[in-house]
C-alpha cells in the first residue's frame, strides 16, 4: 500500500534580483504539471505524493531548470510518517 509523504522544495536560484520571481515561476509552472497536490508558500512549495516518485520529479525538474538558469540551489524539507501524512493533516487546524 502506498503512502504519502510532503516534501517542501525550496529552489534558489543564482540570478539577479530582478530574475527571481520569473524563474521561481518556471520551477513552480513545473511543479504544476507534476499532478500532485503542492501549494505554494511564501518561502517554498510543498508537494504530496509518494516518497519515490517524489524524489524522480525533483530530479527531473533540476534538469529542466538548468535550460533557464545556471547554477541554483534546492532544499527538500521532507515530512516521512509511517502512516502516511497530507498537507491537510498539516494546516487543517490554520484554516
Amino acid at each position: 500500500m502506498s503512502k504519502n509523504i510532503t516534501v517542501g522544495i525550496k529552489f534558489i536560484p543564482a540570478v539577479h534580483e530582478d530574475e527571481v520571481h520569473n524563474t521561481v515561476d518556471k520551477a513552480i509552472a513545473i511543479i504544476d504539471n507534476w499532478g500532485l497536490k503542492y501549494e505554494v508558500g511564501a518561502c517554498n512549495t510543498t508537494v504530496e505524493g509518494e516518497l519515490q516518485d517524489i524524489l524522480s520529479k525533483v530530479s527531473s525538474l533540476c534538469k529542466e531548470m538548468e535550460k533557464h538558469v545556471g547554477r541554483f540551489a534546492v532544499f527538500l524539507d521532507i515530512d516521512y510518517c509511517r502512516d502516511g501524512i497530507s498537507i491537510d493533516d498539516k494546516v487543517e487546524k490554520y484554516r
